[in-house]
């Protein structure tokens, strides 16, 4: 901003100094002319006709250098405004970028669980259906067992029924043997 006001500043002495250069370069001119035979009343006037002309342009020149150099200093601050803008922008922007970043980290963080997590279910019904079949052979071996035992309490019961009809048939002959006995002694 500085270095465009020099700049602006150089080109308005610039500008300046050449104007002047060219009056006095324009009354030597006149002053020449005089000197040739013109007269000097009318030299003077043309003279003094030609300074007034001369500083009314340097004076239209300085605005419109002044004017140059405001337009300049506007667009200078229209420029570091838009670079302002610009880098606001670039720091939304980056922090867009950084966002969508973790957003995808996040997506692939979550893609990564939701695979670990259809494994673990995948394995579970894995599980679970062993552990069904498991059940199943177990129900198998506990029916078997049980009507392994409900034959073997079947044999028991038998087996005591024979033991205990076995048992009754001594009894009675030795029962018949006492009574034959009785009655022989008593007939003696």
């Amino acid at each position: 901003m500085e270095d465009n006001a020099k700049v602006s500043m150089a080109v308005i002495f610039g500008a300046g100094g050449l104007i002047l250069v060219a009056a006095l370069a324009f009354l030597m001119y006149r002053g020449l002319t005089c000197e040739s035979g013109a007269e000097p009343g009318n030299a003077t006037l043309a003279a003094t006709k030609a300074g007034n002309q001369t500083t009314e342009q340097l004076q239209r020149l300085r605005q419109e250098l002044q004017s140059s150099a405001a337009s300049l200093e506007r667009a200078h601050q229209e420029l570091e405004a838009s670079r302002s803008q610009e880098a606001a922008m670039k720091g939304n922007l980056t922090k867009q970028l950084q966002e969508l970043s973790d957003l995808q980290q996040q997506v692939f963080n979550l893609s990564s669980e939701n695979q670990r997590l259809q494994e673990d279910l995948l394995s579970w019904r894995k599980n679970l259906s062993s552990t069904s079949e498991e059940l199943r052979e177990a129900r198998s071996a506990q029916e078997e067992l049980q009507r392994q035992n409900k034959e073997y309490e079947e044999r028991v019961q038998r087996m005591e029924s024979l033991l205990h009809s076995g048992s009754d048939r001594p009894k009675r002959q030795s029962n018949v043997a006492t009574v034959r006995t009785r009655g022989r002694c008593e007939k003696r």
